[in-house]
């Protein structure tokens, strides 16, 4: 059998997942940032936006939804179990 979990593990795990939610959220702000960058750079150079860029911005937008959203009893109990 495996040792009881507690709740300093428990913590440790959620503020590592939450630390690295933040460094992610980070780079895609950083990505996007550049990104709308390059398509201000296009319009004002009177050229269209590049809609693969625009696809970009719109793939980024749903990740940072995702990673905002609040663990799921999925998750939580999942991590209660890697330990």
């Amino acid at each position: 059998m495996s040792a009881p979990v507690t709740a300093e593990e428990i913590l440790r795990t959620f503020l590592e997942k939450e630390k690295q939610k933040k460094k992610t959220l980070a780079v895609i702000t950083d990505l996007k940032n550049q990104i709308e960058k390059l398509s201000n750079l296009q319009m004002a150079n009177h050229q269209p936006r590049d809609p693969a860029n625009e696809q970009l911005l719109k793939a980024l937008d749903e990740w940072v939804l995702f990673l905002l959203q609040p663990p799921t009893t999925f998750e939580i109990e999942d991590g209660l179990e890697e330990h």
